[in-house]
């Protein structure tokens, strides 16, 4: 279930000024520890808990295939419409803005006169 991980490091990596990959890569694995260890389990266990009553000690099965049904779903949308504005970010990065200059992949600004 983690065939993700490559393409999203990969992506956030390319979408980066080079001196900025560590700091990107800090926030974009806190993002994902904080939903995927901190709110997974929490929910996983209150739906868990409601469907006790109504499916025993099957309950924990089925929280789980409900969560696993819906966070596809979900994160399948949210890279689909990621991905409609992948070329549009890929080539606003890689060209100069105005009184840049690139050097190698470090952008140089220079002041305005």
């Amino acid at each position: 279930m983690r065939t993700y991980l490559a393409p999203v490091i990969a992506i956030t990596h390319r979408l980066v000024a080079n001196r900025m990959r560590a700091m990107a890569s800090a926030i974009l694995f806190f993002i994902i520890n904080i939903i995927g260890l901190g709110l997974g389990p929490l929910l996983v266990g209150m739906v868990s808990d409601l469907l006790s009553a109504s499916l025993g000690s099957e309950s924990l099965r089925y929280s789980l295939l409900i969560f696993c049904s819906i966070s596809t779903g979900w994160a399948g949308l949210h890279f689909y419409l990621g991905a409609r504005h992948l070329p549009v970010d890929l080539d606003r990065q890689q060209a100069p803005e105005a009184g840049e200059a690139e050097y190698g992949t470090t952008r140089l600004v220079r002041p305005a006169s």
